[in-house]
């Protein structure tokens, strides 16, 4: 049995635990139990990325959802009859909250097999998309379809029901494919099952742009290991339609029922990103603090956009100094922070200027080693070094004197010693003529 708390804490992102948190805490307030079911449960399991924030409530879940809008979350839909309600949490992550029920289809069972199952002969009939939909979901857990699911799914073909999948459908399931973490697999499967025409026959007649797809999987990894997670859907999106014309891109997103707004931030991405790319090559960004300060600010997705498909020397390399230097010796501040602090200087406004004057200079190679360091604070902070204090020597006269004294003192004794030698000499040279005389 998975140890969940422990998933909770080392799995979820800052923002989608604070979600999580306002969530228990209102539902606490309200008296209703709350669980985290459906899909966060199934990829805290499988190690997959967590998208979404499934909650089920025993109770009203319309009722909470209007609770968490005055706290800035915001309704996307409601389904009355499903009893369920999807939102968007602030820091943009989406999740959905719906009446608690039991696992009647024995989900679980599935996660143990490793297996993408429907649930009826009809699932593919009434809902053709699922096609698609369950390709893309095996692909992603690095499933298979069960058995008889793969009968079903092999039937849905042979009767062509894929071709009543709706533009729309297909649009929905090509916004779910740029979220995803290895969309190459999927679009893959896709070909391989004569597919990828419906989302669209230019698609499938150019192919997507494998290579753009794996630079982006490859920048998505780097920064995963720098500590980030961004949501690279619009790069990722630009990545699939690569092989196609600016114009063609936008048809096939219009005919998929894109909406304009949508594609406006498509299609003006790249000019963005191409402006963010001078900023970084130019007089704006000259210094390696003022790098920092621009890029830090900047939508990690621009970031990712550039390390996978900028051939500018000068924006790559303060890219990925940004990533790989800069940024951890700026999480390494706390140590300044204290040595500052052990110099005896309050914290304050003076105090973080002086921090990020250290800042700025060990981005130019400087303060290093804490001698390095401790040094710069006291010139930065005018914080003076205490002056050791000086051992008293005794003077000069004093100590001639001593020897003097020393001196005498043992010449004395010398004197004496000669002196008793011969007064002994004299007593045994006396005895010895008065023994003669009595002879």
């Amino acid at each position: 049995m998975p140890d969940y708390m422990f998933l909770l804490e080392s799995r979820l992102s800052p923002e989608q635990r604070a979600a999580m948190l306002r969530v228990q805490e209102l539902a606490a307030a309200m008296g209703l139990n709350i669980y985290l079911t459906g899909g966060t449960v199934r990829d805290l399991i499988t190690g997959a990325t967590l998208r979404d924030l499934d909650f089920s409530v025993e109770g009203n879940p319309s009722k909470m959802a209007r609770e968490l809008e005055k706290g800035g979350a915001k309704v996307l839909s409601e389904d009355e009859k499903l009893r369920q309600v999807e939102i968007l949490f602030s820091g943009d992550y989406e999740g959905s909250i719906s009446a608690a029920r039991d696992d009647p289809t024995n989900g679980l069972s599935d996660i143990e097999h490793g297996e993408v199952r429907a649930l009826t002969i009809h699932s593919f009939t009434n809902q053709p998309v699922r096609l698609l939909r369950a390709l893309r979901l095996a692909a992603r857990m690095g499933y298979k379809l069960e058995s008889r699911t793969q009968e079903w799914f092999n039937l849905a073909i042979e009767r062509e029901l894929h071709q009543t999948i709706t533009p729309e459908d297909a649009g929905e399931e090509l916004r779910a494919l740029a979220k995803e973490e290895r969309p190459h697999l999927t679009l893959k499967d896709w070909e391989a099952h004569h597919l990828l025409d419906r989302v669209h026959p230019l698609l499938a007649k150019k192919h997507p742009d494998y290579e753009a797809i794996n630079r982006m999987i490859k920048v998505r990894d780097d920064l995963f290991m720098a500590g980030f997670r961004p949501r690279l859907a619009t790069p990722m999106m630009l990545a699939i339609l690569g092989r196609l014309k600016d114009r063609e891109a936008s048809h096939v997103l219009s005919k998929l029922g894109f909406r304009s707004a949508e594609i406006d931030v498509i299609e003006s991405f790249p000019d963005k990103a191409h402006e963010i790319q001078k900023d970084l090559a130019g007089r704006k960004t000259k210094t390696p603090i003022e790098a920092y300060r621009y890029i830090e600010k900047l939508p990690m997705e621009y970031v990712a956009y550039l390390l996978a498909e900028s051939n500018n020397s000068a924006a790559l390399s303060k890219l990925k100094a940004f990533l790989h230097k800069w940024r951890p010796i700026r999480m390494a501040l706390t140590a300044v922070s204290n040595e500052l602090e052990g110099l005896g200087m309050p914290r304050g406004p003076k105090f973080d200027h002086v921090v990020q004057e250290v800042f700025a200079a060990q981005l130019n190679g400087r303060g290093k080693t804490p001698e390095e360091r401790i040094k710069m604070l006291r010139r930065l902070s005018g914080i003076k070094e205490t002056p050791k204090k000086k051992e008293k020597k005794p003077a000069k006269g004093g100590e001639k004197a001593g020897a003097g004294a020393a001196a005498a003192k043992h010449g004395g004794a010398d004197k004496g010693a000669t002196k008793a030698r011969l007064m002994a000499s004299q007593k045994a040279n006396s005895a010895k003529k008065k023994a003669k005389g009595k002879k």
